[in-house]
């Protein structure tokens, strides 16, 4: 029974694609589906690459806020408490 399903399957297929069959691409621009593919991937790729800058972005940001609010509280100690700019911490 499931072999004469399969082959009724394929014997209906078959008709469909000998009734329509795929026009040929004739753009010379146009992507194989190959090249959609990785042409897909590499767009995804570099969106990723652009969120992660984006990212990295914000996070320096927010670190030179931090470090500025860090400098007015220094500058706002009494002398004798200030770290001075010539200072290494490392």
């Amino acid at each position: 029974m499931q072999t004469r399903l399969n082959y009724f399957n394929i014997n209906i297929l078959q008709k469909l694609d000998d009734a329509n069959p795929p026009d040929d691409i004739e753009d010379p621009k146009a992507y194989s589906i190959e090249e959609a593919k990785q042409k897909a991937e590499h767009d995804k790729m570099m969106k990723d690459a652009e969120e992660k800058k984006k990212e990295v972005r914000r996070h320096i940001t927010k670190m030179r806020r931090m470090f500025k609010q860090l400098l007015e509280q220094n500058d706002s100690l009494p002398n004798h408490l200030r770290l001075h700019k010539d200072v290494s911490l490392f």
